[in-house]
């Protein structure tokens, strides 16, 4: 029985020391998980990782970093700092209980301290799962503040995210947001988000924004709801992106059942995501480098060889007693096979076409007589107006006549010549998103280049458009 006892006592001893030990290196996990999640490249995650301190005790961690947001022009504006506290003793359900919090720093805290003084963060309490997730609850308190005569109210925010490996959920809701100035005032109640990222570099997934009420002044909307759809089919994208409005009431016109459908279509997936990681990592092309160019080059090619296709696949509802039904498309098909390197026939790939339709007194008779005068739209039977197009192959089709197309086709042979200076190397994009020293100062000779080139150009277009 006493060999027993210190047998069963013993086993317990040796599992214990097993569980301490294992949550012991949890805690030491962490931190090296931390230190390669802050070695990501930010051309991958879409943010840099900055000021990364560490501390690990016993079965505990914890840590700060700043963390800046990459996007157009938003790397100054869109830093914040971030502070965390691990507690690593396994259980059941997690490997490790953390508390997190995060606030503005830099220009976006200077532009909000005004209003919320230091009161503005997230903060959240979650859970590392034993599959490396991450849930957790987001939180924000009830913010309001006045600057300048602004007065801006938000109610709390209260959310969870989930991460895993390459894919973020997000849900949350915030009751009422108010801004009241002098001359204009802001209401929205009930907006909430969701989204689930199944792969952050493609956009893989789904998200969906709804405002139950927004009013501008005497304005008003209600029903407000977005929502967007990134799939994949073997190696092509299709993106959908959906607006819609129940009802409005703007300047007196009443308005119903809106809905604007814009959808993208047959995008190679590697190259957009190539163009993505590129984009992000030079601050939307602002810091793009000779090396960036060398790997964008390939990406376009790829993206304009395969086609693709962009419109307003859906456009309409009810204004006042009239309807709206509209319908727009640009597409770029598929180049014939070409030697490695060759030019892309830009202008032979492209086709647009589009029909737009409007019944009932929508338009004034003025208006109508406007839109009329310019030749392209026609009158249907009860008052109405319709119109539409047809381009391909260097023709022009309106209301299913022909047309003169010249101004298009300038236009387009244009485009292919800058778009195949870019793809042979002869045409760089380096520094021509960032304005630089020569056009911020005016160095002389930078505005003479402008003006000796720029009025030709605008020339040729115009005349070609009025032909």
């Amino acid at each position: 029985m006493k060999k027993s006892l210190i047998a069963t006592f013993g086993g317990i001893g040796v599992c214990a020391v097993a569980w301490i030990g294992a949550s012991q290196y949890s805690a030491g996990r962490t931190s090296a998980d931390m230190k390669a999640f802050a070695d990501t490249p930010a051309e991958k995650s879409g943010f840099r990782i900055t000021k990364l301190e560490q501390k690990t005790g016993f079965l505990s961690s914890s840590g700060s970093f700043e963390i800046e947001i990459l996007g157009r022009g938003l790397t100054d504006n869109a830093r914040f700092s971030a502070n965390y506290q691990a507690s690593h003793l396994l259980l059941p359900t997690s490997l490790a209980r953390v508390h997190w919090k995060t606030k503005p720093e830099g220009k976006m805290q200077e532009l909000l301290k005004p209003l919320f003084g230091d009161t503005l963060a997230l903060e959240g309490d979650g859970t590392v799962g034993y599959d490396d997730s991450l849930s957790t609850s987001v939180t924000m308190p009830a913010l309001s503040g006045t600057s300048e005569g602004t007065t801006l109210a938000v109610s709390p925010l209260s959310g969870r995210l989930r991460i895993k490996g390459d894919s973020v959920a997000f849900q949350g809701a915030i009751d009422t947001l108010s801004v009241k100035g002098d001359r204009a005032s802001l209401d929205v109640a009930h907006l909430s988000m969701d989204s689930d990222i199944e792969d952050r570099r493609t956009g893989i997934g789904r998200s969906s924004l709804t405002i139950g009420h927004v009013a501008v002044g005497e304005d008003v909307a209600d029903g407000l709801k977005f929502e967007s759809q990134v799939t994949r089919k073997t190696d092509k994208l299709h993106v959908t992106m959906v607006y819609t409005v129940g009802s409005a009431k703007v300047s007196g016109t009443a308005a119903k059942d809106l809905a604007l459908e814009i959808t993208a279509d047959g995008m190679d997936a590697e190259a957009s995501a190539t163009m993505g990681d590129i984009v992000r990592a030079s601050d939307g092309l602002r810091t793009l480098t000779a090396e960036d160019e060398t790997r964008l080059r390939p990406a376009v090619r790829a993206l304009l060889t395969k086609g693709l296709s962009l419109g307003i696949t859906r456009m309409g509802g009810t204004i006042g007693t009239g309807t709206l039904d509209a319908k727009l498309l640009f597409e770029l098909r598929p180049a014939d096979a070409t030697a490695a390197g060759a030019p892309l026939p830009i202008a032979r790939q492209f086709r647009a076409s589009g029909q737009a339709k409007l019944t009932g007194p929508v338009l004034s008779d003025q208006q109508k007589a406007i839109a009329m005068a310019t030749g392209t739209v026609e009158e249907v039977p009860g008052g109405g107006l319709q119109a539409a197009f047809d381009f391909a192959d260097n023709a022009l089709k309106l209301n299913g006549r022909q047309s003169d197309a010249r101004g298009i086709v300038s236009i387009l042979a244009m485009t292919e010549q800058r778009i195949n200076a870019f793809l042979d190397g002869s045409l760089s994009l380096v520094g021509v998103m960032d304005p630089g020293p020569a056009m911020e100062t005016g160095t002389p000779g930078s505005d003479e280049d402008t003006a000796d080139d720029g009025p030709d150009d605008g020339e040729d277009k115009t005349g070609d458009a009025h032909k």
